[in-house]
């Protein structure tokens, strides 16, 4: 019966095989440098144990009856490996089947030795070499082997052997030959490996025989440039040893002028299998040397690099292009230095021709100069090194060094002598060495250089890479590069100092801030700086002009007298003002002549004018501040009485229309008030919530009476209201600066119109302008129909003083002033305009949510109502004003107590008990002012809160005294709803306080 557990045992084990096979050939391969009987011996004893190994691995038939692979495995070696490494295979194969013994033992032996047998017996029989063994003839081997094999079975006692022969002959003849056959095809293979490798070794001994007598370099290479072996002209060639040439590849013997080429080289042999080439190369000594190199593939990844020694021949090319190159570099220098104005700009060009066309690593220049206590020195001027070298200019050792310092007190006595220095570094006396070793030169050439029959310094050529040797044709062409060197410092020290005198006068008409210009005896300008090349523009409206007749206003003749002002001459040209002084020259050999100096006073004059004009608006403004804010006093009492008296019930209804007229008028009284404290700059600069229609409303009223009538003023809106957070005073100043502007812009008349829209975005990118955030704007244009600003002048028209005005007519600030209130407010400017249709100013303002006006946002959902006997300090030194708003407070139901000031006021609270709950105060007061007294409230920890009542309380002032604690204050005059709510506001916010836990 077929046993398909049996065909998987012997399937594991065929594979097994084949395994341990693939190992031992990786294993054996390595060791052909032995001796055949010693490789056939490990053959024998490695297959024996790959024996041993399958056997382990049986497929069991009966207790006893095992069957593997070891047919297979003995009867290739017989076939593959002879005599001697079957014998010892088969002995121990047989020896291990005794060991694991059974009634099957001595068949497995017999098997062993059959199956070997045959294997030698066919090895023997074939003639041709066995790489050339085909499949069939394998195949054809293992079913003869097995065949034998299962005969070998009958020698079994006979039930057991026909039982076996029933069981095994199928998987046997099936597996075994197919086992034998892809073993077989394993060891073909290494067959045909051991006869290249044998072909291979008796190439490289004749080729070994014929590199190592060859003549010139040879040098096996891998694939990646590393020596493989040399031969002796190699190490002759390069002064190495084998085994140092060894640890190096080819790139580490090239000079570096050769590697990108040696590289190519080398990548062209391996892509074409073959190149050529002359490269340079270095010797263990360092000296540069020339090969012939021609590169061929041996195989794979395997060069051969043939190099003959060619430096010969290369030196004296190099020694003829050199020649030839320093006779163009001499040439080009003689042509730059007949050219020279500076022979300084030259040096770099030079000395750069002549670095490349002595193959030098760097070229270098010094001057020699005098030190403080006479001693000879030399400083590094000029240098140019290769790219691949060290520049050392910079180095401070070698500026202002001395020559004895530095080691080379022979070299300034050979070189004043006029005799060069020409030597390597290592023929140098050692003191010479020590700096010149440092900085990694080995051979240098220094020239002299005379000027004016006196050593002034020399001219140096040095090699890092290797020692250079000078041909005298080199030193010659070299030394006349010096020579014309000196001659032409020579030259140029001679025109230099020729033209000094003149270039200083340039450089002082130059110089000075002033315009200056030099008039012959017949008016000619013989010379003028460029300051009066342009006052000459305005002067004499021609910036060229030759001869001068009259300058400004003025003729030239009265210009050239002595001046009776103390500014000289005073010159108008146009709205400009200039002064004019004449100075004779005289001990000149020419006819007289006259030095003009033109100064620029337009400037100078019109900020002494402003300067006035500031000092008396200054005084102006103080004296309008003391007046307005005594009427603030008078208009607040007389309109908190008006007030007061509308409320009566008995008036008749022309009385409260007259009250209602005098509160009107007193309001607008007020108004003006706070545009004198607004000249004076004393209110406070506050925002606060803001309907920007009456405002804009009010302002067109007020340019309707004061604009030319023949400009027409509209206001175009959709909205109904439209509130901001501003500051209306700024916001004022801002619609008049525009509105002036655009007057001045329409001197014929035309149409001048203020759009208000709201507009909203969701995305920075939807913004008008940059830097906007979204959410809600006010848009305000002013548009007028003027003449238009010119492109040029529109990036510049927020600048201070800019304007495109006549001088004398504005002075640039009003658009600097309109664009910094538009910032302060969080808002944004543009500006768009076209000559000769007009100009549109476009105002963004964030939208500000509506709250009543003059309560704190807290406060405000919270309506005014009448006191409930609280005590309420009231400070006011205007006696009218005190007692009006102390009838006005107990009215309202507040009890009121009065102080002058605030040091009476301090009196008074020292000896209450308890304290008020709120302090009503004026802030400009005798002997203590409102903030002294709220101060010394703060320092005493007194928590009483206050109102202040004020005029003109300052910006700063009202942020800091907020910082202390301040509850809020209320501009005169206080209208009474106002005052009234806010005192409600901050005495409810106590009342919170004290019942919070």
């Amino acid at each position: 019966m077929f046993d398909f557990s049996g065909v998987q045992a012997l399937l594991y084990n065929g594979a097994l095989l084949l395994a341990m096979a693939l190992i031992y050939d990786v294993i054996v391969s390595s060791g052909r440098s032995n001796a055949l009987w010693q490789r056939q011996i490990a053959s024998g004893i490695s297959i024996g144990v790959i024996g041993i190994l399958v056997m382990l691995t049986p497929w069991v038939l009966e207790p006893g009856v095992i069957f593997d692979t070891r047919s297979v495995l003995l009867s290739l070696t017989g076939l593959f490996f002879g005599p001697l490494s079957s014998v010892i295979a088969v002995l121990i194969t047989a020896l291990f089947r005794f060991y694991l013994g059974g009634p099957g033992a001595l068949t497995g032996v017999i098997a062993i030795l059959v199956t070997t047998w045959i294997g030698v017996a066919w090895r023997l029989w074939r003639k041709p070499s066995l790489a050339s063994i085909s499949w069939r003839e394998l195949y054809l081997f293992g079913i003869v082997v097995h065949l034998a094999m299962l005969a070998a079975m009958l020698t079994l006692p006979w039930p057991l052997s026909l039982s076996v022969l029933q069981t095994i002959s199928l998987p046997v003849l099936v597996i075994y030959p197919l086992a034998t056959l892809f073993l077989g095809l394993l060891l073909k293979l290494r067959r045909r490996r051991e006869l290249a490798v044998e072909a291979l070794e008796q190439s490289e001994f004749r080729y070994r025989s014929y590199v190592d007598n060859a003549p010139h370099g040879v040098f096996v290479l891998d694939g990646q440039g590393r020596c493989q072996e040399v031969n002796p002209a190699a190490c002759r060639l390069t002064g190495r040893t084998r085994g140092e040439l060894l640890q190096l590849s080819i790139f580490d013997l090239l000079a570096p002028q050769s590697l990108d080429d040696g590289i190519h080289h080398f990548e062209q042999a391996r892509r074409e299998g073959h190149a050529s080439g002359e490269l340079a190369y270095r010797r263990k000594n360092g000296e540069v040397g020339w090969w012939s190199a021609a590169a061929i593939r041996l195989s794979g990844d395997r060069f051969l690099e043939y190099a003959v020694d060619i430096t010969a021949r290369k030196q004296a090319e190099q020694a003829l292009h050199r020649r030839d190159a320093l006779l163009e570099a001499l040439s080009f220098a003689a042509g730059r230095f007949l050219e020279a104005e500076q022979w300084e700009e030259e040096m770099p060009a030079i000395l750069e021709h002549l670095g490349k066309a002595a193959e030098a690593d760097g070229v270098f220049l010094f001057q020699n100069e005098t030190g403080p206590s006479g001693k000879l020195l030399a400083s590094f001027r000029f240098e140019w090194v290769a790219p691949h070298a060290v520049g050392h200019r910079d180095n401070p050792l070698l500026q202002h060094a001395s020559y004895q310092t530095l080691g080379f007190s022979r070299w300034a006595r050979l070189l004043s002598n006029g005799e060069a220095i020409c030597d390597h570094v290592r023929n140098l006396p050692p003191d010479e060495q020590a700096l010149l070793q440092t900085i990694g030169v080995r051979s240098l050439l220094v020239l002299p250089i005379e000027v004016e029959r006196k050593w002034w310094g020399f001219l140096g050529f040095s090699y890092a890479k290797a020692e250079h040797a000078w041909s005298d044709a080199e030193i010659e062409a070299l030394r006349a590069v010096s020579r014309a060197l000196g001659v032409t410092i020579e030259r140029l020290a001679t025109r230099q100092r020729v033209r000094q005198q003149a270039d200083e006068l340039a450089q002082i008409m130059e110089g000075v801030p002033e315009g200056l210009l030099l008039l012959d005896a017949e008016d000619h300008v013989r010379a003028a700086n460029p300051r009066a090349r342009e006052y000459l523009r305005w002067l004499t409206h021609d910036a060229e002009s030759t001869q001068l007749t009259h300058l400004g206003d003025q003729p030239l003749a009265r210009l050239l007298t002595s001046p009776t002002d103390r500014w000289g001459h005073l010159v108008k040209a146009g709205q400009r003002t200039f002064e004019v002084r004449a100075q004779l020259v005289e001990h000149t050999p020419e006819p007289a002549s006259w030095v003009v100096v033109i100064r620029d006073l337009t400037n100078e004059l019109f900020v002494q004018e402003q300067l006035q004009r500031q000092q008396r608006l200054a005084a102006i403004g103080q004296l309008a501040a003391g007046i307005a804010h005594d009427f603030n006093n008078l208009m607040s009492v007389i309109i908190l009485y008006a007030q007061m008296m509308v409320q009566s019930s008995a008036l008749s209804a022309q009385d409260r229309e007259r009250l209602g007229v005098i509160e009107r008028q007193g309001l607008r009284a007020a108004r003006m008030i706070r545009q004198i404290l607004d000249f004076s700059r004393r209110t406070a600069i506050e925002r606060q919530q803001l309907d920007l229609l009456p405002l804009l409303k009010e302002q067109i009223k007020l340019l309707q009476r004061t604009l030319p009538e023949n400009v027409r003023i509209e206001l175009e809106t959709p909205l109904q209201e439209c509130f901001v957070f501003a500051d209306p005073a700024q916001l004022e100043q801002v619609v008049m600066n525009l509105a002036l502007n655009a007057r001045d812009a329409m001197p014929e008349g035309g149409e001048l119109r203020f759009m208000v829209e709201k507009i909203e975005f969701a995305h920075e990118k939807g913004a008008p302008l940059p830097g906007m955030t979204p959410g809600e704007w006010i848009r305000l244009q002013v548009r007028d129909t003027g003449v238009g600003i010119a492109p040029e002048h529109l990036e510049h028209i927020f600048e201070p003083f800019f304007t495109t005005k006549p001088v004398g007519v504005g002075v640039g600030l009003g658009l600097s002033q309109v664009h910094g209130i538009v910032g302060q407010h969080g808002g944004h400017i543009s500006v768009a305009s076209e000559v000769g249709v007009g100009t549109t100013v476009t105002i963004f303002l964030p939208a500000h949510k509506v709250l009543e006006p003059g309560v704190d946002p807290a406060a405000a959902s919270s309506p005014s109502s009448p006191g409930r006997g609280e005590v309420i300090l009231l400070v006011e030194d205007e006696e009218a004003l005190r007692s009006t708003l102390r009838e006005v407070l107990e009215g309202w139901n507040y009890r009121v107590l009065t102080a002058t000031n605030g040091k009476e006021a301090l009196a008074i609270l020292e000896t209450m008990d308890p304290l008020p709950d709120l302090i009503l105060s004026d802030v400009v007061m005798p002997e203590m002012s409102g903030i002294a007294l709220f101060k010394t409230l703060h320092q005493r920890q007194v928590n009483i809160p206050i109102i202040f009542l004020s005029g003109h309380l300052r910006g700063e002032e009202l942020d800091q005294l907020r910082q202390y604690g301040l509850q809020a204050w209320l501009p005169k005059p206080p209208g009474a709803a106002l005052l009234a709510q806010t005192i409600a506001s901050v005495l409810q916010k106590r009342v919170g306080a004290t019942n919070k836990p």
